[in-house]
């Protein structure tokens, strides 16, 4: 069914919230109708910046790797040292710390991932 627009509703703004909105619709792909209607008939709308969520998602996605990689590291050497019989004690308080560090970090990546949920 389509939607037949008859109606127009009129309301008076500065040159530069003019500008604010054009930006602003820009931002998220939309025409500056589209983005009015949206923002005043829709109880939830979360108009996101790209630019910064895409940041935010490239030092998510560096902690992670980060991670990984000093968990990959310490489970080596546990499995080195345990096929020769030698794990030692400050190996094992490494591999708590290691894996401390990163559940912490998934924790935290999940918390972030959940807020952006939430924002999207």
């Amino acid at each position: 069914m389509k939607n037949n627009r008859t109606k127009a509703a009129i309301f008076r703004v500065t040159e530069k919230e003019k500008e604010d909105i054009l930006r602003k619709a820009g931002k998220v792909k939309k025409s500056q109708s589209d983005y009015l209607r949206k923002i005043v008939l829709e109880d939830n709308i979360a108009v996101v910046d790209s630019t910064k969520l895409l940041k935010q998602l490239n030092k998510i996605s560096a902690e992670l790797n980060k991670s990984g990689s000093n968990v990959n590291q310490v489970v080596k050497q546990v499995n080195i040292e345990a096929k020769r019989g030698e794990l030692s004690d400050m190996t094992i308080e490494a591999f708590n710390e290691v894996v401390s560090e990163y559940l912490t970090t998934s924790n935290y990546l999940k918390d972030c991932y959940m807020k952006l949920l939430h924002k999207i």
